[in-house]
């Protein structure tokens, strides 16, 4: 047993089995929109529609380095604010 701690099995009993499965199906959910696809698939779209391996490597770059900045973005921002009031 533990000493008053948390333990997984609590996870799944009231009161946080629900909000732990909200969250759990919003990342699923996540998983299957729109920005996925557009960083899985930009590289494809962007040669069928005639840019240069060049160009297409650059933006891709481009993406991800500006999706590590806003990631960082938002985490400094949430800390900023204080977890609690979002």
């Amino acid at each position: 047993g533990t000493k008053g701690g948390a333990t997984v099995e609590a996870l799944f009993r009231s009161p946080t089995a629900y909000p732990l499965f909200i969250a759990v199906t919003l990342m699923v959910l996540q998983q299957f929109s729109g920005i996925n696809n557009a960083f899985n698939y930009s590289s494809v779209f962007l040669k069928a529609n005639g840019m240069e391996e060049e160009t297409v490597v650059l933006i891709a770059i481009l993406m991800n380095v500006g999706n590590v900045l806003i990631t960082g973005l938002s985490v400094y921002l949430m800390d900023r604010a204080g977890r609690r009031a979002l």
